[in-house]
């Protein structure tokens, strides 16, 4: 399953029951299906809610949800602007490869705090897309303009 372009509510809505409609179709786990679709509601809403848009004034995104053998591969990308390149690459440094436990006590942390950013997240998303995932995570963050970086995730 791909989709190309912008992540509208409703899109996203309309994309996460397809997902799920097609696991369930395929005989899937419940324990998987809700591993994928929590994991695609928060990159969907990462792209939704933090995705820049280009100099046309779109929010260019795009999600691949794949099957290799047993496991599935969920590529996601979205544009983002340059000063928040670095605190992307921090945030997803500071997560990648720690083991179950620390991540989960940091999500909690977090959660308890009660801080939140200025479009309302508390930071949640990729630590959320790491567990659901065993924190196997890839990034990406390519330069295309001055301002804007195509920011992908595997």
């Amino acid at each position: 399953m791909s989709k190309f372009g912008e992540f509208s509510e409703d899109s996203v809505y309309s994309l996460l029951c397809m997902i799920e409609m097609k696991l369930e179709e395929s005989g899937e786990r419940k324990g998987i299906i809700k591993k994928v679709y929590n994991i695609v509601i928060e990159g969907l809403q990462n792209a939704r809610l933090h995705g820049a848009k280009n100099d046309k004034g779109n929010q260019t995104s795009f999600i691949i949800v794949s099957k290799d053998s047993d496991d599935y591969l969920i590529n996601m990308a979205n544009l983002v602007d340059a000063e928040s390149v670095e605190i992307i690459k921090s945030n997803l440094n500071k997560i990648k490869g720690l083991p179950y436990k620390p991540l989960k006590q940091l999500y909690k942390d977090i959660l308890y705090s009660g801080t939140y950013s200025e479009k309302g997240g508390a930071k949640l998303g990729f630590i959320t897309i790491a567990l659901k995932s065993n924190n196997n995570l890839s990034f990406n963050l390519e330069t295309i303009t001055d301002n804007i970086s195509l920011f992908s995730m595997l």
